[in-house]
């Protein structure tokens, strides 16, 4: 009787001395913290595009046109715009510009879903291409 006691003692502190970090939560989990949410990576970093002095660049759907030598904004321009499902993270549903290049004498520029889109400089007209 001794030996199944002392059996039992024994591994009862050697699952202790394993479990050594308990996590405690301060309020009781509910129904909006159990549910998983899925993150997204950062966006990728697109680099700029200059051109006669004005810079290029790109935020999630825009292109701003900013003067290199004053840095001031001359232009900021939608490019496509993002329609979210009310019942999913913002976040992840976010489709943000992955490239811009020249191409044709236009700007060019692709979304991370593989879409391209031509951004004519002098009108600022924008035209969708597959």
């Amino acid at each position: 009787m001794n030996y199944i006691l002392f059996l039992l003692v024994f591994i009862g502190l050697i699952s202790c001395a394993r479990n050594t970090h308990v996590e405690t939560t301060p309020n009781p989990p509910n129904e909006e913290s159990l549910n998983i949410s899925a993150k997204r990576l950062p966006p990728k970093e697109v680099q700029p595009v200059v051109i006669n002095k004005v810079s290029y660049s790109a935020t999630m759907n825009e292109v701003i046109a900013t003067d290199v030598v004053s840095k001031n904004i001359l232009w900021q321009k939608e490019i496509y715009s993002v329609t979210y499902e009310k019942n999913l993270e913002r976040d992840v549903q976010d489709v943000f510009i992955d490239s811009l290049f020249i191409r044709d004498g236009a700007l060019a520029i692709r979304n991370e879903s593989k879409q391209f889109y031509f951004l004519n400089l002098e009108t600022q007209e924008v035209t969708q291409r597959n």
